[in-house]
């Protein structure tokens, strides 16, 4: 019995149960390469052993040929597609925060969940199969934090897997990506929110603390967080140069695939917390993060679950109540693609600012008095 099969349209390739083989002869010596693992499908396989007949027939041994240029392996396409996504500059290529010798979120997945299973892998080699138990794994991991799985992780590693083959594919190193059909976990949003009688709780306590507080800008954070829906990224960012009257503009911000600057649009309320700050650091706030101050709010009132964004979603929802019309609501939560808010229409500087003082009144009339 053969230990192998000749395949049907191309007589030089042969299949073994350890993957697909090239038999050439040149320069009066036979040779036998291996192109790929049996999982890749065997038009992939007939396109790999034509390509390497070219080379034949130009008189160039594909084995020397690949020994030359290296052996590709997964590591090799991990970093091609970093460097192409740090030549489009794509902000989780980019060091975290100001420290530029930081790694970032594309090499933190790479060593901690890629590196060890795929890294010296040819890439021809990694099967479908290897992916979706990579992804399965990551999401029975238990988030320390949260007690669950990592689902949401392991969704967005498996994505950056998919890019990267995806990147090698347009280099003409591969034309097959192995984390195609493999399936997401399937992601709940959250949709949590103040209670009206909630943000009563948070502006009383928010007061009380504005008299007898060391850290006031943390107060102001938090208000600023009710009062504009803004990411607490966004708001930790903002420079004094980013101010214009009553518009804080961003030019670099968690949405900015497009190059467009995100807006926060300023009711007077939110504009007298700004004034109120001192103007002695770069950032208006100086404050990178409100969260211990936060922390201590939500346990002594009890809502333990609500999270610094959740204030986004607070707002949202005032919005909502206030304006009755989800559109505006988007835009003044800066969405882009309105999946949030049903769908992107323009609106006009002038209506988004007298939008944001619509929510700002409401918000103060209904839970700033008294």
């Amino acid at each position: 019995m053969a230990q192998y099969e000749n395949d049907s349209k191309v007589t030089e390739l042969k299949k073994f149960k350890t993957g697909y083989y090239l038999y050439y002869k040149l320069n009066g010596k036979r040779r036998m390469m291996k192109l790929c693992s049996l999982s890749i499908p065997v038009e992939v396989a007939r396109t790999y052993a034509r390509k390497n007949l070219i080379l034949i027939d130009d008189g160039i041994d594909p084995m020397e040929e690949k020994q030359s240029q290296g052996i590709i392996k997964y590591k090799d396409i991990h970093a091609s597609y970093l460097q192409d996504c740090r030549r489009r500059k794509v902000k989780t290529a980019m060091p975290k925060g100001t420290n530029k010798d930081k790694p970032s979120q594309i090499e933190d997945f790479y060593t901690q969940y890629i590196e060890k299973s795929f890294g010296n892998k040819l890439i021809q080699d990694i099967k479908r199969a290897d992916v979706k138990k990579l992804h399965a794994d990551i999401s029975e991991k238990i988030n320390p934090k949260t007690g669950e799985g990592k689902i949401y992780q392991a969704n967005r590693i498996l994505q950056q897997i998919k890019a990267t083959y995806n990147n090698a594919i347009s280099e003409d190193k591969t034309e097959v990506n192995p984390a195609t059909h493999v399936k997401m976990n399937t992601e709940q949003e959250r949709d949590v929110y103040l209670t009206p009688e909630q943000l009563n709780a948070v502006v009383h306590e928010l007061n009380l603390r504005e008299q007898n507080t060391l850290f006031p800008n943390s107060i102001k954070f938090i208000w600023l967080s009710i009062l504009t829906g803004a990411r607490k990224g966004e708001l930790a960012k903002a420079c004094w140069t980013d101010l214009h009257i009553n518009k804080i503009i961003l030019s670099e911000h968690k949405t900015d695939k497009d190059g467009k600057p995100r807006t926060i649009y300023l009711s007077t309320q939110a504009l007298s917390i700004i004034n109120s700050l001192p103007k002695n650091k770069k950032t208006i706030i100086g404050l990178k993060d409100p969260s211990k101050m936060w922390r201590n709010i939500r346990t002594k009132l009890g809502i333990e679950h609500v999270r610094i964004h959740d204030l986004r979603h607070s707002f949202g929802s005032y919005a909502n109540k206030s304006l009755g019309r989800i559109k505006e609501t988007g835009n003044l939560l800066g969405h882009k693609d309105m999946k949030s808010t049903q769908r992107y229409v323009h609106i006009f500087q002038e209506d988004s600012l007298e939008n944001a003082q619509v929510v700002g009144d409401f918000i103060q009339k209904q839970y700033m008095t008294g």
